[in-house]
């Protein structure tokens, strides 16, 4: 995921140049990357997942632009749970030998909100590749029809 800045410096971030979603739809507008840098740049990524934290503290009722030292304590934070959770994964999947999305459903089975949510996503994740299979079916079916 790549993070641009429009010709009057607003910054957006979408998965692609293709998919962006302009704030004034109706407007063309040059795509500008940060410091004209390559999207996958560590500089970059680093740019985007403070971007990406801050819309989340944003999403949270926090403020709109909060402190560089909040964005940073909130990623370590971040990073230092995700990496728990990796490491506790891969523990009970040693046995297995092979890490699954149950063993991460199983860590949290605890915590029942956040299970709910997991289970929530990993539905509609399904759904989603079920409906992307049925369209790529009926696209190829149109074709030969033609």
């Amino acid at each position: 995921m790549a993070t641009y800045m429009k010709s009057d410096g607003v910054q957006v971030s979408r998965f692609s140049k293709e998919n962006l979603i302009w704030l004034e739809p109706h407007k063309k507008q040059e795509l500008v990357h940060p410091n004209h840098q390559k999207p996958h740049s560590s500089a970059n990524v680093e740019f985007f997942r403070k971007i990406v934290i801050q819309h989340m503290m944003y999403g949270f009722r926090d403020d709109p632009n909060p402190l560089p030292e909040t964005v940073a304590l909130v990623e370590d934070i971040f990073v230092e749970y995700v990496t728990d959770m990796v490491h506790k994964a891969q523990d009970i999947a040693s046995k297995r030998g092979k890490l699954l999305t149950e063993d991460f459903l199983f860590l949290i089975c605890k915590d029942t909100p956040k299970l709910i949510r997991c289970t929530e996503l990993l539905s509609m994740n399904e759904e989603l590749k079920q409906a992307r299979i049925a369209f790529d079916v009926d696209e190829e079916k149109l074709a030969t029809v033609d």
